[in-house]
């Protein structure tokens, strides 16, 4: 592993990758907001040995630089990778972010958090639509359900087709699907 070398060029001296199959036009506002709002925190990665100046990562980085006129970007210049290696990495910084999931409820706890001090959820790249879903999505379902007591009955006429539901409620058998367990809701 060699040691990183960082400097701060101009957006024009970077050279995107013209292979690079990653579509990332829809990424570059929400980026050039987040560089707006926080400063460009995360370098661009460029290969120095093989092809002076040749982005490796960071062309969505790249192109918010460019949209929102900075004069210079931070740039991690490597010359320690083949070509080869370069290659496969190119690909790995897309596709491993993939893997990663959001813990809902984590998510809906965090966005709360920034919504209640006044930060403007716009910047954290997520849409007003899916702020508006997760944060809807907190509301307390026990509201929806039987209790316990009266679960046992019910979830007994429900199945032999006698049930009579609370009025505004439609009662009827989900599975869930990551453990199997039947409910009604």
């Amino acid at each position: 592993m060699s040691d990183i070398r960082l400097e701060y060029v101009t957006p024009e001296s970077l050279i995107p990758y013209v292979k690079n199959p990653r579509k990332n036009d829809a990424a570059v506002e929400p980026v050039a907001k987040s560089i707006k709002e926080f400063g460009f925190k995360i370098p661009i990665l460029v290969d120095e040995k093989h092809n002076k100046n040749e982005i490796i990562a960071g062309h969505t980085r790249l192109k918010a630089a460019l949209l929102l006129g900075l004069e210079r970007v931070p740039v991690i210049f490597t010359d320690d990778l083949t070509p080869e290696q370069i290659k496969a990495l190119r690909l790995t910084d897309n596709k491993t972010g993939e893997y990663a999931e959001w813990d809902r409820d984590l998510l809906v706890g965090e966005l709360s958090d920034l919504r209640d001090i006044g930060i403007d959820l716009d910047i954290t790249g997520f849409s007003a639509h899916e702020v508006e879903g997760f944060l809807s999505e907190s509301v307390d379902l026990d509201d929806f359900f039987y209790s316990e007591e009266e679960s046992a009955e019910q979830v007994a006429q429900m199945q032999n087709g006698s049930a009579n539901p609370e009025p505004g409620f439609n009662k009827s058998k989900v599975v869930c699907p990551s453990c199997g367990e039947e409910f009604f809701a």
